[in-house]
């Protein structure tokens, strides 16, 4: 009786024992997980941001979700965080499109044009996110900026566009307007990049979709020239105040004619 009495103390012990052992596991698993409150501030998501605020927006240390709102558009900074896209050297795409992305914002955001940006720093945002943050906002126009890569060979270069594997007339139209304008502006102190066109699907499928266009609204990502040529780097890093203002006033005309608004260029 006693023998027996000992020997389920025995198994009493083992079975507290493991869970312990499981609990304390878990939780070293849980510990080496991303905390996504970090990285997305305190909603894990967005910011919408209107002429009134722009002046705090360079300001934050942190994204943050504000209350979302119908906006015109919104601009998506492509990558960030841990994903740091393309790269060469100590040259990042994340860092990239992040500069021009803020620049687009604060032009449209001066002309009073209600605008959302994904972040506003370097933070990190899953596509399912970027997608929500613009279905969230219910805006007209989601264009996600990015860069190119093609490793082998520096003399690959030039500007692009992605649409929808439907190639929807509005989508098509702006793009084209946007790389013809922005590869015409060319001169011989300051290079441009060359037109690589619109085009529809994924690079290895037309009929397929890059997780950003497949969204309710209008949208498009944009390759702002490759980071693997020099030549691209050099008309970026020249012209970025002037694609800020190209990209723009294209998106302008976009709203007049498509939407009927009345914003000015």
């Amino acid at each position: 009786m006693q023998s027996s009495r000992k020997a389920k103390n025995i198994q009493l012990i083992r079975f507290v024992i493991g869970i312990l052992l499981c609990s304390a596991i878990i939780l070293f698993v849980y510990m080496l997980l991303p905390d996504s409150r970090s990285e997305t501030g305190n909603a894990g998501h967005s910011m919408l941001l209107s002429s009134s605020t722009i002046s705090e927006a360079e300001e934050l240390s942190s994204t943050v979700r504000l209350p979302l709102s119908d906006c015109e558009v919104c601009i998506d900074a492509g990558h960030g965080g841990q994903d740091i896209g393309s790269s060469k050297g100590k040259r990042l795409e994340k860092d990239d499109t992040l500069d021009l992305s803020m620049k687009i914002f604060k032009y449209l955001s001066d002309k009073g044009i209600s605008v959302a940006i994904s972040r506003t720093n370097d933070t990190y945002l899953s596509l399912q996110e970027r997608k929500d943050f613009a279905e969230d906002s219910n805006c007209k126009l989601f264009i996600s900026i990015h860069r190119n890569l093609y490793e082998g060979n520096s003399k690959i270069n030039g500007a692009e566009a992605w649409i929808h594997s439907s190639d929807p007339v509005n989508a098509h139209s702006l793009a084209s307007s946007i790389l013809n304008d922005i590869c015409s502006s060319n001169n011989f102190d300051n290079p441009t990049f060359d037109n690589r066109g619109v085009k529809c699907g994924t690079s290895s499928d037309a009929y397929d979709n890059y997780a950003i266009n497949k969204v309710s609204m209008t949208s498009m990502i944009l390759e702002m020239g490759f980071i693997t040529s020099p030549y691209d780097n050099r008309a970026f890093d020249n012209n970025l105040d002037t694609y800020a203002k190209i990209i723009g006033d294209d998106i302008i005309d976009y709203l007049n004619n498509k939407w009927g608004c009345r914003f000015n260029e």
